[in-house]
């Protein structure tokens, strides 16, 4: 007689793999809007010349005023650090930035990735003004493990 199959472990074992499958599409999917977002000419410049009926209407704002549908500093110093790891100096990261069309300021970016994004464990300091992607963040789909 055949063994007894067991469809509710199935039914958890295949609910496990979607949601890791589904985890990490959403990560890669992350990273494509925020490579396309830096790709993007800067807005001020394309506001500018819109014609001036589109450029009276409100631009949409989430939580402090920042445009949800643009990537955050923090997303965007994720997309120009060396996915192995190796730092990079601030200054670099910041010119980085800018080539990309967005303006920040030294101590604000030292601060988004020192303290802002900590508790995520994205970023490793790597010595004054050296900066990096922590590469067990990146190994565990955007958890932070300490090994």
């Amino acid at each position: 007689m055949a063994p007894a199959i067991d469809y509710r472990a199935m039914i958890a074992a295949i609910e496990a793999e979607r949601a890791k499958i589904n985890a990490a599409a959403d990560s890669a999917i992350s990273g494509i809007k925020t490579m396309l977002a830096m790709l993007a000419p800067s807005r001020p410049a394309a506001q500018s010349a819109a014609p001036a009926s589109t450029a009276s209407k409100p631009q949409p704002r989430g939580l402090f005023g920042r445009d949800p549908s643009e990537p955050t500093l923090a997303e965007r110093a994720a997309a120009v650090l060396p996915q192995d790891g190796e730092p990079l100096p601030l200054a670099d990261i910041r010119q980085k930035i800018q080539d990309g069309g967005k303006e920040v300021s030294e101590s604000v970016l030292r601060d988004i990735l020192t303290r802002k994004d900590k508790l995520r464990g994205r970023f490793r300091r790597h010595g004054r003004g050296m900066f990096g992607l922590n590469p067990n963040y990146s190994a565990n789909n955007g958890h932070y493990s300490q090994k």
